[in-house]
């Protein structure tokens, strides 16, 4: 009986063919992959970003609520004046001089006065705060406060009247005791509005005098 010799089968390998198109299916599913999470990845900036919009103007309407509570009038400054230039023709600007406590103590013997400025360097922003120092080597500090601003205005007044531009137009006296500011920051969105009450609560000509049992 003869012997029968068993050779295995040679093994066969990928065809160019089949690697051309193994390689891509793996370049397609990459891909999109890298499509999805490119997508999420700016869907989720957009929401970031729109959250942290109406934060920053929450802590924009708290920083101008806390300029305006320390609010006064130098005498005899006319750099301190009050300055409200609504928007339009010109840029939005409101400038006036602060009282700001140092070391969070009220005592106003320890704090500092400032004059601030709130602008904008373009009819849609971004809102700036300027500080600029009264007392003591002159400072200055820039904050970028909104970047994206579709509507600002504060007005001026005692409550019943008020006023969007100081100086006043005319020569007749203003009663300031309050400031009423509104900001929106994106189209069809509903703005913050809010009334600040100034606790001094000083009578201000165009001239900028201060009155009141304040005077010395």
């Amino acid at each position: 009986m003869r012997e029968r010799l068993f050779f295995p089968e040679p093994r066969r390998g990928f065809t160019l063919i089949e690697l051309l198109l193994a390689t891509a299916i793996a370049v397609l599913v990459g891909t999109l992959a890298w499509s999805l999470l490119s997508t999420t990845t700016r869907a989720v900036g957009r929401q970031a970003e729109n959250a942290q919009g109406p934060r920053m103007a929450v802590r924009t309407m708290e920083s101008l609520r806390a300029d305006l509570s320390g609010m006064f009038f130098p005498t005899n400054d006319e750099a301190g004046e009050v300055v409200l230039r609504p928007t339009g023709d010109e840029l939005f600007k409101f400038a006036f001089c602060t009282i700001r406590a140092t070391n969070r103590t009220p005592d106003l013997v320890w704090s500092d006065p400032l004059r601030v400025e709130y602008a904008l360097e373009s009819p849609t922003g971004p809102l700036v705060r300027i500080v600029r120092s009264l007392s003591g080597p002159t400072l200055v500090e820039t904050n970028r406060l909104l970047d994206r601003v579709v509507a600002l205005s504060v007005a001026l007044g005692g409550g019943d009247e008020w006023t969007t531009t100081w100086p006043p137009l005319t020569n007749d006296s203003v009663s300031i005791r309050a400031a009423r500011v509104s900001i929106q920051i994106a189209e069809g969105s509903n703005p913050l509005e809010a009334d600040y009450w100034i606790p001094a609560g000083y009578a201000v000509t165009s001239r900028v005098i201060r009155t009141g049992a304040a005077q010395e």
